[in-house]
């Protein structure tokens, strides 16, 4: 199990982008294309 340190530390090292640049926008748009495909191919009883 890992120390709360290095979980910390993972966390943190994480790029952080500002969500008025454009890198984020591009970013943003292909996580909701993803989401916008998966709920598509659901059925009604997946839901």
């Amino acid at each position: 199990m890992e120390s709360r340190d290095a979980a910390t530390k993972r966390k943190l090292s994480k790029k952080q982008l500002k969500k008025n640049s454009s890198a984020y926008l591009r970013q943003r748009e292909k996580a909701n294309a993803r989401k916008k495909k998966f709920l598509d191919k659901m059925t009604e009883e997946e839901i």
